[in-house]
């Protein structure tokens, strides 16, 4: 009949099935038989499948609390009796104020006395009057068009001559205009409508 041995197992393990016991020895059965074994033939088969885990069985019933003790009684605040307040002392009288000393004496201001004014020198006496002369001058006057910036003066007249006035503006000679024989120019023409004046001086 076939054996199904225990396994796994250790060197020196036994098994007994009826009358006879088997030994285990380097991965082998080796039955034990009046001091002469008898080798089983066969290697062990493999191990089969854990079985299940069974289910965990139901948590037993806590036990419930001890009902807590009741709390002592708190004996009473000590309290002393506030004492009455002693009245306050008379208030002694204020000293007298001592007397002020004595302000100094203000000194004397120095003030000079205010020296005489000197008597005021003589009046020169006038000078002589000079010679006078007659002073006449041609005056020509001219209004401006924008265009124009020729104008006639008396013939043989310079710009040292004249005097030029563009709205009572005094014009600069040579850098304003120019004169040659009876005809001044202007750099520039004179605006429209403005007045143009030319004193000719006595020669």
């Amino acid at each position: 009949m076939s054996i199904n041995f225990p396994s796994p197992a250790n060197d020196n393990d036994t098994y007994t099935v009826g009358t006879k016991t088997w030994r285990f020895s380097s991965n082998a059965w080796s039955i034990v038989n009046t001091g002469s074994t008898v080798p089983v033939a066969g290697a062990t088969g493999p191990t089969g499948p854990a079985g299940a885990t069974g289910a965990t069985g139901p948590s037993g019933t806590s036990g419930s609390a001890g009902a807590t003790g009741p709390s002592g009684a708190t004996g009473p605040t000590g309290v002393g009796a506030t004492g009455d307040t002693g009245p306050s002392g008379v208030t002694g009288p204020s000293g007298a104020t001592g007397p002020s000393g004595l302000a100094g004496a203000t000194g004397p201001t120095g003030v000079g006395a205010t020296g005489a004014t000197g008597p005021s020198g003589a009046t020169g006496a006038s000078g002589a009057t000079g010679p006078g002369f007659a002073y006449n001058y041609v005056l020509r006057k001219y209004t401006g068009t924008g265009t124009a910036n020729t104008f006639t003066v008396t013939s043989g007249c310079s710009t040292s001559d004249v005097l030029v006035f563009e709205n009572g503006v005094c014009q600069m000679p040579t850098d304003d205009y120019t004169i040659s024989s009876s005809t001044l120019t202007f750099t520039t023409p004179p605006g429209n409508g403005v007045i143009i004046q030319i004193r000719e001086l006595p020669r």
